[in-house]
């Protein structure tokens, strides 16, 4: 295998078979390929993209580096969601225990924020004690007694994978929809479940804000999946301004425990984002059984409306080293305003509220950053709603003023205001 012949292959769209691709990760990953040629490769892949069968082999290829995890008995019953992240994106910690109260296993395998987008581990580990970093004998195990575990990737699963992602991260190929595929499909396939949703986020605040390139990639993953024997479904979803209210770690996981208590005031603020867990919810089985969608709805509704899905995330939060302890979010607040006559929220540039979550030190701006849980924001008014002369937009949860003062540089970018009513997006853009 000549890493120069598969490059130019690739420049002339000349289809790669599947042992040169296997071949070249499996080379790279032992170490047997310089980075300077699978840069060149991944450049290569950018421009030129992969045919559909190219980008199943290399999907394949990322499996086969690695283990795949065997459930045995209950593979049929073992299903997944994948978000591709957004602001204030926190659909799983509620989805994961709510499919489990329904007699399905999740075995989760989630990331951390980067950029302007928050991570699903991070957000867990803002619970006193909870452990992302099981083993593969200890992850199978919460699974099997609890329904659900959410980790992060480990070292045995699609390793090739792990290692071209941090090169496509400084070699700016990170956004290439056939790249984007191969590592979510292959992690997905390596987790041994039968079924997974995707919710492929859309707009200002998503990493693809085109709606065109998000149904692509929609497509992309659908049909990949597919090809390699999972029942698979997506919705494209409006990530124009924060899901729910709240962004930043704890304050994301107060929003869920709010939601999972199912309390008056918590379907009323955050009906966002219980009716997009919902959906995703209902969609996937839907999916694995045909039976109407509005009927997976109803049940997986009454499932949370029992208090029975609380207990399941109690538990397996517990399970991974949750002391049960309180939250502890910032008490230090400053409520940010804007406006000095009526109007309405016209827009919110969502990116700009995740770095500006960033800024407050509630992400990262490189790796190895430290994330403060306790800072971020609540919302008290998004698209369409009405603002009075002096009343704040979001209260501002925040451990230093010269960040503080950071941050809202940010938020006063974000927003823009019409004297003419607004109403805000579709949450539910599309379904594939």
């Amino acid at each position: 295998m000549n890493p120069v012949q598969l490059i130019r292959k690739v420049q002339n769209k000349t289809e790669l078979t599947s042992d040169e691709i296997n071949s070249l990760v499996k080379n790279y990953h032992l170490g047997q390929v310089p980075e300077y040629q699978m840069s060149a490769f991944l450049m290569a892949v950018y421009y030129q993209g992969l045919n559909k069968n190219e980008k199943m082999n290399l999907t394949k290829a990322y499996i086969n580096s690695g283990v795949q995890l065997n459930w045995e008995e209950l593979s049929d019953k073992c299903v997944d969601k994948h978000s591709t992240g957004g602001t204030g994106d926190k659909t799983s910690m509620i989805l994961a225990p709510l499919l489990a109260s329904v007699g399905l296993y999740v075995p989760m395998m989630a990331g951390r924020g980067l950029g302007h987008t928050g991570g699903t581990l991070d957000k867990l580990e803002s619970l006193k004690g909870y452990n992302t970093q099981l083993s593969l004998k200890d992850f199978k195990s919460c699974v099997i007694n609890h329904g659900a575990s959410i980790i992060g990737q480990t070292k045995d699963l699609c390793p090739a994978d792990k290692k071209l992602y941090a090169l496509r991260d400084v070699t700016a190929t990170v956004s290439s929809l056939e790249l984007i595929t191969a590592s979510i499909v292959s992690k997905k396939v390596a987790e041994g479940v039968s079924s997974i949703v995707y919710d492929v986020k859309t707009g200002s605040g998503a990493f693809i804000k085109d709606f065109a390139e998000s149904i692509k990639l929609a497509e992309s993953l659908v049909k990949t999946s597919e090809s390699l024997g999972l029942k698979a479904c997506a919705l494209i979803t409006d990530m124009s301004e924060p899901l729910g209210r709240n962004v930043g770690n704890a304050l994301e996981m107060k929003e869920c425990f709010e939601i999972l208590n199912y309390t008056e005031q918590a379907r009323k603020d955050y009906a966002d984002t219980i009716e997009l867990t919902l959906r995703l919810g209902a969609f996937l089985l839907h999916t694995r059984d045909s039976k109407p969608e509005n009927e997976h709805y109803e049940k997986l509704l009454t499932s949370l409306e029992s208090g029975k899905v609380l207990d399941v995330a109690k538990t397996m939060f517990k399970a991974q080293g949750w002391t049960g302890a309180e939250l502890k979010i910032s008490e230090k607040t400053y409520d940010f305003k804007v406006l000095e006559s009526n109007g309405f929220v016209k827009s919110i540039d969502n990116e700009k509220i995740g770095w500006a979550c960033v800024e407050l030190g509630g992400g990262r701006k490189f790796l190895e950053d430290t994330v403060d849980p306790e800072v971020g924001f609540y919302f008290y008014k998004k698209i369409g709603d009405v603002v009075k002369p002096n009343e704040p937009l979001v209260k501002v949860y925040y451990n230093s003023k010269d960040k503080l003062d950071a941050s809202l540089k940010l938020l006063e970018e974000a927003f823009t205001f019409s004297q003419e009513s607004v109403s805000p997006k579709e949450l539910i853009q599309r379904r594939i």
